[in-house]
């Protein structure tokens, strides 16, 4: 939930151990903002 709060302010670099969840959550919520969800 952090790192998709950083990414709506404009964050574009993680340091994360997880970093296949990271994407997919990144993905999913790239996919919500474009289907006029919130988002960027």
């Amino acid at each position: 939930a952090t790192a998709l709060a950083a990414w709506d302010r404009g964050v574009r670099i993680f340091r994360v151990h997880d970093v296949a969840e990271h994407r997919q959550a990144l993905a999913v919520y790239g996919a919500i903002a474009e289907a006029g969800g919130k988002g960027s």
